[in-house]
C-alpha cells in the first residue's frame, strides 16, 4: 500500500502600485490646452487622472481650499507663527 503524500506550497504575491508623480502625467497633457472649443476632449484626458488622485473634489468645491499660509507652532508657550514661505 502506497502511501499519499502531501504536499503544501504557499507563495507570496506582494504587488506593490504606485502613481507615477502627477506632473509627470498633466506634463503629457500640454497639447491640450483648455479653451472653449475643446472642453469636452480636456475633461475626457485631465478628469480621470484627477479622480486618479483624489483631486476631482477641489474642481467641485466639495473640498475646501488649503490655507495659503502654515500654520507652525515652535514657540514654547505654544503661541502659533505664520509660515511665509520665506527663510527667517
Amino acid at each position: 500500500m502506497a502511501n499519499a503524500a502531501s504536499f503544501s506550497v504557499t507563495a507570496a504575491l506582494t504587488t506593490n502600485f504606485t502613481n507615477p508623480p502627477l506632473n509627470q502625467i498633466l506634463n503629457q497633457l500640454t497639447t491640450v490646452k483648455l479653451d472653449r472649443g475643446n472642453y469636452l476632449l480636456w475633461e475626457t484626458l485631465a478628469l480621470p487622472i484627477l479622480k486618479g488622485y483624489k483631486l476631482d473634489g477641489h474642481l467641485s468645491d466639495e473640498c475646501p481650499c488649503p490655507p495659503k499660509l502654515i500654520p507652525l507652532t515652535t514657540q514654547p508657550s505654544g503661541s502659533t507663527v505664520e509660515n511665509t514661505g520665506e527663510p527667517s
